[in-house]
């Protein structure tokens, strides 16, 4: 190596504390954002909901369109469409690593707890086929995060 250079150490170089230090970092990483992805496609899912029933109340077809199986499936998948591209943006612009498969994780915590909460319809009555439509949350989200983390892993370089 040339006199003016420095050299970038990489983990292995690095002491005890200093790797735990960045374990820690890592780990928290991904569970922080994870938590936080949860929350933002939770909220914008609820958004979402309202913002579909306001809509179809100013279109004056409320009643009949919403309470029917075929209006309670397409605000749900409204929702999901809503929420996984909610919870792909954050996971793909935050999380450090693996954004694909931290991005299914959270998805799947939010399909399951969807159909339970009291502002998702259950369509034609049952929690099981409201979970099959909240399913559309996964290529969202997931084509998201991925889309986001390879272009933030990809910086645009001028040529010298």
């Amino acid at each position: 190596m040339g006199e003016g250079t420095k050299r970038v150490s990489n983990s292995e170089d690095l002491g005890f504390v200093d790797r735990e230090t960045l374990r820690l970092w890592r780990v928290v990483n991904v569970v922080g954002w994870s938590i936080g992805a949860l929350l933002v496609g939770s909220a914008v899912g609820f958004l979402a909901n309202l913002l579909f029933v306001d809509f179809l109340d100013s279109l004056g077809t409320f009643d009949p369109f919403l309470f029917s199986p075929a209006g309670e499936a397409f605000q749900v998948a409204a929702t999901a469409v809503a929420a996984g591209t909610a919870i792909g943006a954050v996971v793909g612009s935050r999380v450090y690593r693996y954004p694909r498969a931290v991005t299914a994780v959270v998805v799947l915590i939010h399909t399951l707890a969807s159909p339970f909460a009291a502002t998702i319809p259950r369509v034609s009555g049952s929690a099981w086929i409201t979970s099959a439509i909240m399913l559309l949350h996964f290529p969202v989200a997931i084509y998201v995060a991925h889309d986001l983390y390879l272009r933030r892993r990809r910086p645009k370089r001028r040529d010298s």
